[in-house]
């Protein structure tokens, strides 16, 4: 028993209370998303220029610049899915029902399928128009990034919906460097071209799985006509806002893929 002259710093302290994202107020889950978000930021360029640097070792210019001209289908594509696409909805509307959800999620997937098909099909097209025959087969690879951009979506803007911006900041770090050892890995072994091909699927296959098991979707309700028509209203609006910024980042990655 404790001796009642004991010193007060020889009591046991209390354990620590560590607050569940459940717990927390708004303004202290908007903190630390701010946090969460700031670390995101600088984590993924300083990981995205290792990773650039060390394959720039490995690979020609041409090669970066045969895999620019392959993303600029995938950028195309992404304006779709991006923050400023149909899965932006999610994130902004004030009452999310799962039909909604899961109204989103097929339309994205159903879209993405629909973009592969056809960059599939104009692939030789788009190589024609570049003057680089050898671009037929990477654009066609690099399609299938197209449906697994979908994919990772749906889950990407719920938690930003929630603020739950941690995952997020881990799936950026982690896909990029997951990504990075592919790549290298690939370019190591001399598959030229085609380890950036190995990069981004690897960081893309990352991502879907570090958000899905943050975020499961409840997928299987059945998508709603009133929910498509308002959907596609809200995409077509945010989407027609940011297709400045959109054109641009394809006619600069289009530029530097030429020029190397």
């Amino acid at each position: 028993m404790r001796h009642v002259t004991d010193p007060l710093w020889s009591l046991p302290l209390p354990p620590p209370i560590l607050l569940t994202e459940a717990q927390m107020t708004f303004g202290q889950r908007l903190a630390v998303g701010t946090l969460w978000s700031f670390f995101e930021a600088w984590s993924h360029r300083l990981c995205h220029a290792a990773v650039f640097v060390a394959l720039a070792r490995l690979l020609s210019p041409s090669d970066f610049g045969l895999a620019s001209l392959a993303l600029v289908a995938v950028l195309l594509g992404q304006s779709l899915f991006g923050s400023g696409g149909m899965a932006d909805f999610l994130v902004q509307r004030p009452l999310l029902q799962p039909r909604h959800i899961a109204t989103t999620f097929w339309l994205l997937v159903a879209a993405g399928m629909l973009l592969m098909l056809g960059f599939l099909a104009l692939a030789s097209v788009l190589a024609a128009a570049f003057d680089q025959p050898e671009l037929t087969a990477l654009i066609r690879a690099f399609a299938i990034l197209l449906p697994l951009n979908a994919l990772a979506a749906v889950p990407d803007a719920l938690l930003r919906r929630e603020f739950r911006f941690k995952y997020l900041a881990l799936r950026s770090t982690l896909s990029v460097i997951a990504g990075g050892a592919g790549g290298m890995v690939m370019a190591w072994w001399g598959f030229g071209v085609w380890s950036l091909l190995g990069f981004h699927l690897t960081h893309k296959l990352t991502e879907i799985v570090i958000l899905w098991r943050a975020q499961p979707i409840r997928f299987w309700h059945r998508p709603a006509a009133s929910c498509l028509r308002e959907i596609l209203g809200f995409a077509a609006y945010s989407s027609g806002a940011r297709l400045p910024q959109d054109i641009e980042q394809v006619v600069m990655r289009g530029t530097v893929g030429l020029v190397f």
